[in-house]
């Protein structure tokens, strides 16, 4: 499948805007999450140690603290973003074969060295639909928006990526107790 830049972008930036109003918009209703997609166990532990990799546990919570792969999950499930759910899902696999000719093991097997040789490899590709480095640069940001948004989307589970940053989430609205507290 051959992915058109203006829609990447465009499904992109909806995801941002969607996921900014949401959490933003004070007479936004909370909406249950969208069902898990149906990613292959072999994508899913592949987008769990892509997310870990990308936002470590090191000096303080990381991607799996804050329930990143979860967040990333939730989001491409949705209908309106099959275009970037398909490059995930390219971009997954490229990730184990290229660990494949690497190191000879999975994506989630290797080293912090090896993670980075094969992501310098997938980022080189152009083909067949996927560009490797677009698939990196979705992941990042995935990884980025599911450690800081709005808990009730998923991620940023039990507030760690705003207790990291020092941010403090106000009501919305007096009686409004939908924003996570301390």
């Amino acid at each position: 499948m051959r992915v058109d830049r203006r829609a990447f972008l465009a499904q992109l930036s909806a995801l941002s805007a969607g996921l900014a109003t949401g959490a933003l918009a004070p007479g936004c209703r909370r909406r249950p999450p969208a069902a898990m997609p149906t990613f292959a166990a072999e994508q899913r532990t592949a987008l769990d140690a892509l997310c870990a990799h990308l936002l470590p546990s090191d000096d303080g919570p990381g991607a799996d603290e804050a329930g990143c792969s979860d967040f990333i999950a939730r989001e491409l499930a949705k209908p309106e973003f099959n275009l970037l759910r398909a490059v995930a899902e390219s971009g997954l696999q490229a990730l184990d074969a290229a660990a494949q000719r690497i190191a000879a093991a999975r994506f989630a097997d290797l080293t912090t060295a090896q993670r980075e040789q094969v992501l310098a490899e997938v980022r080189a590709l152009r083909r067949r639909g996927l560009d490797g480095d677009r698939f990196v640069h979705l992941m990042l940001v995935l990884v980025i928006e599911g450690f800081l948004s709005d808990p009730r989307h998923g991620g940023n589970r039990n507030g760690v990526g705003w207790q990291y940053v020092g941010f403090k989430p106000v009501r919305w609205a007096p009686g409004d107790d939908r924003a996570w507290r301390n």
